[in-house]
């Protein structure tokens, strides 16, 4: 193999000494090769005396003297590990938003987190299902490679499979081990955003309540003027009354002033606790 300026790496497995070795040289006989251009890796297989020449762009590539090849795509083990997914910021300027904008900002990155926990469950679900296919190519892989090998030499053959079998195990096991982490990670992140999800719903009902009117009490208006009352007092009829209004018409009349029935007793008490819950809701 000729490097020229490409990125490539070699290596070689000596099914003699099954041993790998780097370099730009391939012997003769037959051999695996590792081979990456371009960032690109695969796997060739190659019997019998093979040159290969590799120019500086990834289409330069020749072969000579090829008695068979073969071409496995091998798995694809990402090395990098996903981060996990964090929840997309409120606006800035959340403090100075009124009730209601605050109560839209929450909504929106709720239905925001939605879409990204459905997302992560259709990655996860393709995930799986790589990983399925994946385990199947490799089977149908060294399946054929048993094949072909057999018709030449059958029992050098056995002990090369279980080498190129355990080395498949391996690759495997540490396939699973990425993917598996990274299922982790995404049913992590996907239980933290659900988390934020429920809390913005939570914070988009509480301003949405506030966003709207409230509606003062009945018992806050005054039967006679139906003001609100400054200084409540009960009269002698269970129902209460603006002070001064009462005193006013328990002045001249000796009745109830909403049942119009008599009254034992002129005299009125003040009415403390409705006064703070008038004072307590103005605030």
């Amino acid at each position: 193999i000729t490097p020229g300026d490409c990125r490539t790496s070699v290596e070689i497995l000596d099914f003699k000494t099954m041993e790998w070795t780097k370099g730009p040289e391939i012997k003769e006989g037959n051999c695996w090769c590792e081979v990456g251009v371009h960032g690109e890796t695969g796997r060739l297989l190659m019997m019998g005396g093979v040159r290969i020449e590799v120019g500086p762009r990834e289409s330069d590539i020749s072969m000579t003297h090829l008695t068979s090849c073969e071409i496995l795509s091998g798995l694809a083990v990402s090395k990098k590990q996903k981060e996990p997914q964090k929840a997309p910021d409120l606006p800035r300027n959340l403090n100075d938003l009124s009730p209601a904008e605050k109560s839209k900002a929450y909504q929106d990155r709720a239905d925001k987190l939605h879409a990204m926990i459905c997302a992560i469950h259709e990655r996860t679900k393709e995930n799986q299902m790589q990983i399925s296919q994946d385990y199947e190519q490799y089977e149908r892989n060294i399946i054929k490679k048993y094949q072909d090998a057999v018709a030449e030499e059958e029992q050098r053959h056995k002990r090369e499979m279980e080498k190129i079998q355990t080395e498949a195990a391996m690759e495997l096991c540490k396939l699973r081990a990425d993917k598996e982490k990274e299922l982790k990670q995404a049913v992590g992140s996907v239980e933290e955003l659900e988390k934020q999800r429920k809390k913005d719903l939570e914070n988009a009902e509480h301003y949405q309540s506030r966003s709207q009117p409230k509606i003062r009490p009945d018992e806050h208006y005054c039967p006679i003027s139906s003001d609100v009352m400054s200084d409540p007092v009960m009269a002698a009829d269970g129902h209460t009354y603006e002070r001064a209004l009462i005193e006013e018409w328990l002045s001249n009349n000796n009745r109830s002033p909403i049942t119009n029935e008599p009254l034992p007793t002129k005299d009125v008490f003040p009415n403390h606790s409705l006064k703070r819950l008038i004072e307590d809701w103005k605030e």
